[in-house]
C-alpha cells in the first residue's frame, strides 16, 4: 500500500509499506477518501516535538467509508461514512475523568500514536472514528476536524463584550475561525496575514475586512477578541501591539521557534490568553455547524493532491507559497 511516512524531523517519504486488513475487536477498516495537510502535521515535521514512534503515516483529518469492522463494534457497521476523532486520550486520568479529553495528562492524536490518514486505507479503533450521514461530501467532510478547533478556538468570543475580532493567520483554522465567529454574530471582523496575495485574495472572496496595523484608530474600534492561527512567534506581539484594553487572546497556532512578547502590555492591558488544546465538545457540533458554511467550503480547499505530492507541498506550506487555504490529499 502507498502511503507517507514521517521518520524524523525534516524527513517524510512516500513509500510502499506492508498492509493487513486483519482487525482486532474493536478495530475498523476505513478507505481514505480525502485527507487534509494540518498546520499541526508541519509542525511535528518542521520540530519533530511528537514523533512518539517512527516511521507513521501522518493524517488526523480524514473521511471515509468503512470497509471492514472487528467483532465486537457496535457504533458502526459496513459501508458507513466517517471522519477521524484525532484526539486519543487515555479515559483514565484526572481530566479524562472530568470529561475533559483534550487536556488529557496522556494525549496523543492519530497519525502519531497509530498510523493515520496519508494512505489508501487505515485502521483505527472504533472510539476514534465518528459516523456522519452520507449526504455530506466526504471531500467537505475532510474539513470537520479542523472546523472542530476552529469553533474551539472561538468558543471564548462573547457578542455582548467581545464586536471587534481580529484574525491573525489565514490558513485553515483562521479562516474557518473568521467565518465561524462572523455566523455567531460578530459586528466587526477583520482579517490579516503577513502573505499579501492570500490576504487579498481572501478578503475579496470571503468578504472580509483587511486589518491596517498603520491606521490610527480609536480605542473603541480596536480589536478586542483576537485569535493568533499562525505558526510565527512574532503574532502574538503583533497582536498585542494592537489590540485593545481587556481584549482576549485565543491562541491556536503553533509557533516552530519561541516567542518573545512584551509581558508588561499583558499585565498593565489587563489582557486575557486562552489556550486551544485542540477541541473539546466541538466535534458534533463542527459536523453540523458544516453546513452554515457549505458556501464557502469550494473557496477554502484545494483541488485534491496525490500522495507523492504531499512531501512537496509539506515545504510549499512551510514556505507561504500556497495560495489555496487547505490542501487536501486524495490517496
Amino acid at each position: 500500500m502507498e502511503a507517507v511516512r514521517l521518520y524524523k524531523k525534516n524527513l517524510i517519504k512516500v513509500e510502499n509499506i506492508p498492509f493487513e486488513d486483519s482487525l482486532k475487536d474493536d478495530q475498523v477498516l476505513v478507505e481514505i477518501a480525502y485527507a487534509g495537510i494540518c498546520g499541526s502535521d508541519l509542525h511535528n515535521y518542521k520540530t519533530g516535538c511528537w514523533i512518539s514512534r517512527s516511521p507513521s503515516t501522518p493524517g488526523h483529518e480524514f473521511s471515509g467509508k468503512i470497509l471492514k469492522i472487528g467483532k465486537k463494534v457496535n457504533s458502526l457497521k459496513v459501508n458507513d461514512h466517517v471522519i477521524a476523532d484525532s484526539r486519543v486520550f487515555c479515559e483514565d486520568c484526572y481530566y479524562c475523568k472530568k470529561k475533559l479529553y483534550h487536556l488529557c495528562l496522556n494525549l496523543g492524536f492519530v497519525g502519531e500514536l497509530n498510523d493515520g490518514g496519508f494512505a489508501k486505507f487505515s485502521i483505527q479503533k472504533e472510539k476514534q472514528l465518528l459516523k456522519i450521514s452520507k449526504s455530506i461530501d466526504l471531500k467537505n467532510a475532510a474539513l470537520i476536524e479542523p472546523l472542530a478547533v476552529a469553533l474551539h478556538a472561538i468558543s471564548q468570543f462573547d457578542n455582548s463584550k467581545y464586536n471587534n475580532v481580529l484574525i491573525v493567520g489565514l490558513g485553515p483554522i483562521g479562516v474557518l475561525s473568521a467565518l465561524s465567529v462572523r455566523e455567531f454574530g460578530a459586528k466587526s471582523i477583520e482579517i490579516y496575514d503577513v502573505n499579501k496575495h492570500r490576504l487579498n485574495k481572501i478578503s475579496h472572496q470571503l468578504n472580509f475586512d483587511i486589518f491596517d496595523p498603520t491606521e490610527d484608530i480609536s480605542e473603541n474600534e480596536k480589536p478586542n477578541f483576537c485569535i493568533d492561527a499562525t505558526n510565527s512567534p512574532k503574532a502574538l506581539q503583533f497582536i498585542l501591539n494592537n489590540i485593545a484594553k481587556g481584549g482576549k487572546v485565543s491562541l491556536v497556532g503553533l509557533a516552530h521557534d519561541l516567542s518573545k512578547i512584551e509581558v508588561v502590555k499583558i499585565v498593565e492591558a489587563g489582557i486575557e490568553l486562552y489556550g486551544c488544546a485542540a477541541y473539546n465538545n466541538e466535534l458534533n457540533q463542527a459536523v453540523s455547524f458544516l453546513n452554515k458554511l457549505s458556501n464557502y467550503i469550494s473557496k477554502i480547499i484545494s483541488q485534491p493532491i496525490s500522495l507523492h505530492e504531499v512531501p512537496y507541498y509539506y515545504e510549499k506550506l512551510l514556505k507561504n507559497e500556497v495560495e489555496d487555504v487547505k490542501v487536501i490529499i486524495k490517496p
